[in-house]
């Protein structure tokens, strides 16, 4: 028996709309259209195809995996595979939404307050993570960008990648000698080659202040930073890191966390 559009539709739990887009998109083709009337009519045997769709939708993966999927039905283990980058995905994300309502509300509070600062510092326990890592000594601060790139592609096609950032070593940029190494943060340890570092990046206790990532903000914060930590009882007690967070849901980072490791002042408390 031959279901019309609409009564596929009501089944489905989907609009008529829906069922149009998806044709389109070449994800569920109706079984058979009248070539006089255009009517478009669906197996019952469709339902379980337009459920797993809506599954895969509900998840939030694009349509071409889905398409993809729908067509070859893919293994548990591929399975297991898409779902694991989707999860890194949507962990990126959180983060960086997560780093954008600081810098919202930062903002917020400092227009309230014309004579507070421009940048909330907030001293936190940063968590230990699995990075992998390229040190040089670079000319500009833009060079992290082709760090970035070589790391990327030096790392396995099954490594999953929950962020971006560097830790700062030494800065001379009058002097061109920038001793930067920037690190891939990894959901879990993956082999790589002797050129890029696999280790844990300690967790610390850190003055931390998120701020646009322009060059402009980059010293007023870093004040902020400094001040903060000072203020506490506490001492800078490592280089600089950063933590890199796009908003846009591509790799142009737009948001950054500075993070400055602390440690307590002679005759401070902790």
């Amino acid at each position: 028996m031959m279901l019309r559009i609409g009564d596929f539709a009501r089944r489905g739990r989907v609009s008529v709309k829906a069922l149009h887009h998806y044709e389109a998109m070449g994800l569920l083709k109706p079984a058979r259209v009248d070539p006089v009337t255009g009517y478009r009519f669906y197996e019952p045997s469709q339902l379980g195809v337009l459920h797993r769709l809506m599954v895969l939708r509900a998840l939030g993966l694009p349509l071409e995996q889905i398409r993809t999927f729908l067509e070859e039905a893919p293994s548990p283990a591929v399975m297991r595979a898409l779902l694991d980058e989707r999860k890194a995905v949507l962990a990126r994300r959180i983060d960086a939404e997560r780093a954008q309502l600081a810098a919202v509300e930062a903002r917020i509070r400092h227009l309230e307050d014309a004579h507070g600062p421009e940048y909330d510092v907030v001293v936190r326990d940063v968590p230990a993570a699995i990075v992998a890592s390229l040190r040089r000594v670079v000319p500009d601060y833009a060079a992290i960008d082709h760090l970035f790139a070589e790391i990327a592609g030096a790392l396995p096609g099954t490594a999953r990648i929950a962020g971006h950032g560097a830790v700062w070593h030494h800065c001379a940029p009058e002097r061109r000698e920038i001793d930067c190494e920037a690190v891939v943060m990894l959901e879990r340890p993956t082999r790589a080659p002797r050129s890029i570092k696999v280790y844990q990046l300690p967790a610390c206790r850190a003055a931390c202040v998120v701020h646009p990532s322009d060059e402009d903000a980059f010293a007023p914060a870093c004040n902020a930073a400094r001040m903060a930590s000072s203020r506490q009882r506490f001492e800078i007690g490592g280089p600089m890191r950063e933590r890199y967070f796009s908003s846009v849901g591509n790799n142009r980072f737009d948001l950054t966390e500075i993070q400055f490791p602390l440690q307590p002042a002679p005759g401070g408390v902790s």
